[in-house]
């Protein structure tokens, strides 16, 4: 990443965007591939590691992150490599990566040329994961931030800053506010089914279903998920489940999207 960056500005004129690739984790069955040899005996556990450790140099290099194991797992075949389709997959992803840095590299507001409204993802990311049942969120493209009115205002009424946003949200409905997810939108449960039914078929994969089944299914999931050492790979899970909403409320509104807020 240093000699790419100190290399192109001479030969190109130019410094590009680097895409700082995670790998996917080893499959659990490694123990029966013909690749087995190479590997040490914490190969697999420490493989869960990749992402934080990635993600960490590429906050320091200025890169932009991509997690494979959020989008695919190797191949059953030897625990390793991806399938054909796996290979689909990833090119489609880092393609989507890569066309929304080209389509964002030159815009320097809110708002570019052709008048789209470009929105930094993370703050659309960030409103997903702290919805909660005592605050609606609203996207103000103005100021480029969330606002929020209490769902259940103190005694019935609005405060006199409260009542003055609702009056500026109701005049400028989605024209310059806009309201995001609510927890009922972003559905946990439904992100949990998914992360259960996207793990290898087996005991953890049993274990995790029963867990989710009736009261008490979140404190249960995530106490199983400690005692099975798979915490990181569902919060990995998770906040690539927010991103591809928080992706989708950006297209279902028309928006552009950048990774992250600009300075």
């Amino acid at each position: 990443m240093d000699i790419i960056k100190s290399f192109t500005p001479e030969k190109q004129g130019y410094v590009p965007e680097i895409i700082l690739v995670s790998p996917t984790e080893i499959g659990e069955d490694i123990k029966k591939s013909p690749f087995y040899g190479a590997f040490y005996e914490n190969a697999i556990e420490h493989s869960r590691e990749f992402p934080d450790c990635y993600r960490k140099v590429a906050n320091e290099k200025g890169c932009v992150f991509f997690n494979a194991a959020e989008y695919l797992s190797p191949s059953p075949i030897d625990s390793l490599h991806f399938s054909p389709e796996g290979h689909k997959t990833l090119a489609e992803e880092l393609f989507r990566v890569k066309e929304n840095i080209e389509k964002n590299t030159d815009s320097d507001s809110a708002t570019e040329e052709d008048g789209n409204v470009v929105v930094p993802l993370e703050i659309i990311i960030d409103a997903i994961e702290s919805v909660n049942d005592e605050w609606n969120q609203y996207l103000d493209i103005e100021n480029m931030e969330v606002v929020m009115l209490p769902e259940y205002p103190f005694a019935g009424e609005y405060d006199e800053d409260e009542k003055e946003l609702a009056e500026q949200i109701e005049e400028e409905w989605n024209i310059r506010f806009y309201g995001l997810p609510s927890k009922y939108d972003v559905h946990e449960y439904s992100i949990m089914e998914r992360f259960i039914w996207s793990l290898p078929e087996g005991n953890i994969q049993d274990r995790l279903e029963s867990a989710i089944r009736g009261r008490g299914a979140f404190r249960r999931f995530k106490d199983n998920l400690i005692r099975m050492g798979i915490e990181q790979q569902w919060y990995d899970y998770q906040g690539q489940a927010y991103r591809k909403f928080a992706i989708e409320w950006c297209d279902d509104h028309g928006f552009k999207y950048v990774e992250k807020k600009r300075n």
